[in-house]
C-alpha cells in the first residue's frame, strides 16, 4: 500500500542510507567472522529500506511479475520489428531457463543470429536517457566502472511501462540464483569454499554502489525541500529529475538490474567514445544483444569461435562453435572461467569444466618471531612485501604433472624454515616438512564438505563437489610425493 504521509519514511531512509555509508566505504575486514557480522548488519539495514519503500512505490512488486503468458511471443514479435535474423528458435528448459534451438541443420561457423546496433541496449544509449547525462559527465564511479552505467540504465528501463525496449525487459528473470539473491542460509551453505568470503565482498560491493546512488536521490529530495533562496547559485545534484525517486530506486531492483549484466554482458565498439583523445580506434563499450544472449554455455574444447561485433556491417553476431542438427541446442563457450566465477557471475555451476580451480588462501602467522625473514624470502617470488596472506591455485592436473604451482611448495618450505635461509629452505627436511603441513592443512580444509554439501545437483552442490575432487587430487598428489622421497 503507498502512503500518503512520505515525508517520515523519506527521513528514516535518509537516516539509514546515511548510517550504511559509514559501514560500506570502511576499508574491509579481513576476518571472515567480521565479514559475516558486518553482512547481516547490511542486510538489516538493506531490509529495512526496502520495507519503508514498498509504501512509496511498487518497484519490487513489479519485478516479481515479469515473464507473464505472452511475454516470449511479445519479445519474438519486437525481435522482428528490429530486424533481428535468426534461424534458431526460443524455448524454456526445466533447468536451463530459455534456450535457442536451431529451425535446421548447420555448420561450424555458420551464422544463426545477427542484431542490429538500434536493437543492442548499450552504454552509448544509457547515456541519452532522460536525467542520466550530468551523472554521466560529472560522478567519479560512472568514469571508472562502465557496468555501473549500463545497469542503471537497466534500472531506468524496468521503470518505465511504455519503454520501447519493454518487450525485451520483460521477457528476462525476476531472480537470479547468485549470492546477491541468497538467503543467509544460502550463504551458511557456501562454506567451507573459498568464494564464501569473495561472495560476501561481492554483496557488499554492489550494497555500496546501491547505497552511494541512494543517496545522491536523497540529496535531490533535500534539495526540494530547501527554500527559494537557499538553492539560489547552487546546482541541482546530480541525479535530480532522473528517471529514480527515493522510493522506486530498491536494492531489489538494482541487485537485478547487476545480476541482468552480470550474466548477459557483451561488448562492442562505442558510435562516439574513442580509447583516447588521439585515437580513432572507438572504445570498447559493455551492451546487451538481446536473443544472442539466449545462447546458453557449454564446452567446446579449444573452439575459436566465438560471438562478436561485425564493424562492416555493423551488427553482432552469432557463430555456431560445433555443427548442430534441427532441433538441438545452440550455444556458446562463455571462456575458460572457473566453477566459482560461472556460480558468481553467470548463476549457474557447470557440470563439466577442465579450466577450473581452488583458489587457496594461506598466509603466515603475523606473530612469528621470524615474519619479516619469511615475507622477504616470498618477495623474492614477486609477491607484494606488504604481504602476509598469498594465494595459490590447486587443479586436477595431468599424471605427471603437478596440480599447483612451484611457488606453493617454495611457500610450504619458507613456512617451516626456522630461521627461514635459503640453505634451511633448499634442504631434503624442509621439502618433507613442507609437504606434511600442505597435506595437513587441506586435510582439514576437506573435513568441511560434508556429504550433505556436496551431494544434490544444485548450484552450490556443484560447485562444491568440484572442489572436494580438486582438493583430493591434490593431497592424493602429495601423499605420492612423500612416498617417493
Amino acid at each position: 500500500m503507498i502512503s500518503q504521509d512520505k515525508e517520515p519514511i523519506e527521513k528514516e531512509i535518509s537516516s539509514i542510507v546515511a548510517e550504511l555509508l559509514q559501514t560500506v566505504f570502511k576499508q574491509t575486514n579481513p576476518n571472515p567472522a567480521e565479514m559475516w557480522n558486518e553482512h547481516k548488519f547490511i542486510r538489516e539495514k538493506l531490509g529495512r529500506i526496502s520495507e519503508l519503500q514498498a509504501s512509496l512505490s511498487d518497484t519490487d512488486i513489479g519485478l516479481s511479475a515479469k515473464r507473464g503468458p505472452g511475454a516470449l511471443e511479445e519479445f519474438m514479435a519486437w525481435c522482428d520489428r528490429k530486424g533481428i535474423y535468426r534461424s534458431v528458435e526460443v524455448t524454456e528448459d526445466p533447468k536451463m531457463g530459455y534456450q535457442l534451438i536451431a529451425m535446421e541443420d548447420h555448420n561450424a561457423g555458420d551464422i544463426v543470429v545477427t542484431v542490429p546496433r538500434n536493437a543492442i541496449f548499450c552504454l552509448d544509449q544509457v547515456k541519452k536517457l532522460p536525467g542520466l547525462r550530468k551523472l554521466f559527465l560529472h560522478d567519479p564511479m560512472l568514469a571508472k566502472m562502465d557496468n555501473v552505467g549500463l545497469a542503471l540504465g537497466v534500472c531506468a528501463l524496468q521503470l518505465k511501462d511504455d519503454s520501447s525496449w519493454a518487450p525485451y525487459i520483460n521477457i528476462l528473470p525476476s531472480s537470479f540464483d547468485t549470492p546477491l539473491f541468497f538467503s543467509l542460509q544460502q550463504f551458511e551453505d557456501l562454506r567451507p569454499s573459498p568464494l564464501f568470503e569473495e561472495a560476501l565482498n561481492h554483496y557488499r560491493s554492489i550494497a555500496r554502489q546501491f547505497t552511494y546512488y541512494l543517496s545522491i536521490i536523497d540529496d535531490s529530495v533535500n534539495f526540494d525541500k530547501r527554500k527559494k533562496e537557499d538553492k539560489q547559485g547552487k546546482q541541482p545534484p546530480l541525479l535530480y529529475d532522473g528517471p529514480f525517486n527515493i522510493g522506486n530506486f530498491t536494492f531489489g531492483l538494482y541487485r537485478w538490474s547487476v545480476s541482468v549484466v552480470c550474466t548477459r554482458i557483451n561488448q562492442l565498439p562505442s558510435e562516439y567514445e574513442k580509447i583516447d583523445n588521439k585515437s580513432k580506434v572507438p572504445k570498447q563499450i559493455p551492451c546487451l544483444m538481446p536473443l544472442l544472449d539466449m545462447a546458453n554455455h557449454s564446452f567446446v574444447e579449444e573452439s575459436p569461435i566465438r560471438p562478436g561485433y561485425s564493424d562492416m556491417k555493423d551488427v553482432a553476431v552469432l557463430p555456431l562453435n560445433s555443427s548442430v542438427r534441427k532441433g538441438q541446442p545452440v550455444t556458446i563457450v562463455y571462456g575458460r572461467r572457473t566453477t566459482s566465477d560461472f556460480f558468481l557471475m553467470n548463476a549457474f555451476s557447470p557440470v563439466v569444466n577442465p579450466y577450473n580451480m581452488y583458489k587457496l588462501r594461506i598466509g603466515l602467522t603475523k606473530s612469528d618471531r621470524f615474519i619479516n625473514d619469511r615475507i622477504s624470502q616470498m618477495s623474492k617470488l614477486g609477491y607484494n612485501n606488504l604481504n602476509t596472506v598469498y594465494s595459490f591455485n590447486l587443479f586436477i592436473s595431468k599424471e605427471g604433472e603437478m596440480p599447483f604451482d612451484e611457488s606453493l611448495v617454495r611457500f610450504s618450505r619458507v613456512f617451516m624454515s626456522n630461521p627461514p635461509i635459503d640453505e634451511i629452505i633448499e634442504s631434503d627436511d624442509s621439502l618433507n616438512k613442507g609437504l606434511q603441513f600442505l597435506e595437513t592443512r587441506l586435510t582439514l580444509i576437506l573435513r568441511g564438505y560434508t556429504k550433505s554439501k556436496v551431494e544434490g545437483e544444485s548450484n552450490t552442490n556443484i560447485l562444491l563437489r568440484q572442489e572436494k575432487e580438486i582438493l583430493e587430487h591434490v593431497v592424493t598428489y602429495i601423499q605420492g610425493w612423500k612416498a617417493r622421497l
